[in-house]
C-alpha cells in the first residue's frame, strides 16, 4: 500500500469519514480492551449519531451519490481496507449503495493509520 492517503480519497467526504469512523471504533475497541470485527452498513436510518453523520454526503443534493459510491468501491478494490457486500435484499429502484455492508479488513489497521495520521492509543492485547 502507500505510505500517502491518495489525493482523491481526501475530496470524498463519505470515504474519509468512513476511514476516520472505522479508527474511531477501533481505537474504541482497544480502550475496552476488546476487538471484534468492524462492519457496518450504509443505512440513512439506521446506526449511531456519529454514522450517520459520515453518511451525511449521501444526502447532500451538492453531492453526487453515484460517484462517492463508485470511489468507495473503486477504493475497496484498489486498497483493500474493507470489502463491499451488496444489499442481497435490495428492491428495483433503490440506490446500490443503500444497505450495503462494509467490512474492515484488520491487516490495513497500520495502513490507515499512517494515511490518516493516527497513531494507535493503547497496546494490543494478543
Amino acid at each position: 500500500m502507500e505510505k500517502t492517503l491518495p489525493y482523491w480519497v481526501e475530496e470524498n467526504p463519505l470515504l474519509i469519514g468512513i476511514l476516520n469512523f472505522i479508527l474511531d471504533r477501533r481505537d474504541s475497541q482497544l480502550e475496552r480492551g476488546k476487538e471484534a470485527r468492524i462492519s457496518f452498513r450504509l443505512d440513512l436510518r439506521a446506526g449511531s449519531k456519529r454514522w450517520l453523520e459520515v453518511l451525511e454526503p449521501l444526502r447532500d443534493p451538492d453531492q453526487d451519490e453515484q460517484e462517492l459510491w463508485n470511489e468507495l468501491q473503486h477504493f475497496a478494490r484498489e486498497y483493500q481496507c474493507f470489502t463491499v457486500k451488496p444489499n442481497p435484499k435490495r428492491r428495483p429502484g433503490i440506490a446500490e449503495w443503500q444497505g450495503a455492508q462494509l467490512i474492515f479488513r484488520d491487516a490495513s489497521e497500520e495502513q490507515l493509520r499512517l494515511w490518516l495520521n493516527r497513531p494507535s492509543q493503547g497496546l494490543r492485547r494478543y
